[in-house]
């Protein structure tokens, strides 16, 4: 499966959308949503990256090899999260509620590592000249101090080159932002980022 066929199957009418559309793509999510720009023509409102992957932006990158402590991996076509052991999410979820673990750790499915491989070798944003021309979008970018799979340094440098607001939230692990104590506080300060301009 290639990212926009991924996109393509998503089940959503964009149309309803109105002016308002607000994007939002944690992790792996941050490069599908500059994909669904590309493919789908969209000129959200808003874009929110939350502990993002990279996309490329010309003319600053050819390469993402320095940005993913994993990048030296090749994935298998499935990656089975679905069977991976309590343990394991709650390592990966550190401070956080022993319910709250149990929880996400039912809601693991298989992740697509072709999708995974591409997103590592660098996938470009196609059309954010143009809409970093055209102004149409606010962006906001919010980092976890401690990602151990991102590199926070490259996640603030990818911010500070889309002209976004960001938040780096100190200690945090790469889930954090998504799945810990301060999640709660974070989603208000989206919230509140948000509302600026309503």
């Amino acid at each position: 499966m290639q990212i926009v066929e991924f996109i393509g199957g998503l089940n959503v009418d964009w149309s309803d959308a109105g002016s308002r559309l607000v994007l939002v793509g944690a992790s792996m999510g941050g490069v599908l949503i500059t994909q669904a720009c590309d493919s789908l023509q969209l000129r959200p409102y808003a874009m929110i990256f939350v502990c993002t992957m990279l996309p490329l932006l010309e003319p600053f990158e050819t390469s993402v090899s320095d940005v993913y402590s994993l990048s030296s991996n090749i994935f298998p076509n499935r990656i089975p999260y679905e069977s991976s052991s309590l343990q394991s999410t709650v390592e990966a979820m550190p401070g956080c509620d022993p319910g709250l673990c149990e929880y996400v750790h039912r809601q693991w499915r298989d992740e697509s590592g072709r999708i995974l491989n591409t997103l590592y070798q660098g996938v470009l944003w196609r059309s954010f000249q143009q809409m970093r021309k055209s102004k149409t979008s606010r962006y906001l970018v919010v980092i976890p101090g401690d990602d151990e799979y991102v590199s926070s340094h490259e996640q603030l440098l990818f911010a500070q080159r889309i002209g976004a607001e960001y938040k780096v939230i100190p200690k945090l692990l790469h889930m954090g932002p998504l799945f810990s104590l301060q999640t709660r506080e974070i989603a208000d300060f989206v919230f509140l980022w948000l509302s600026e301009d309503l």
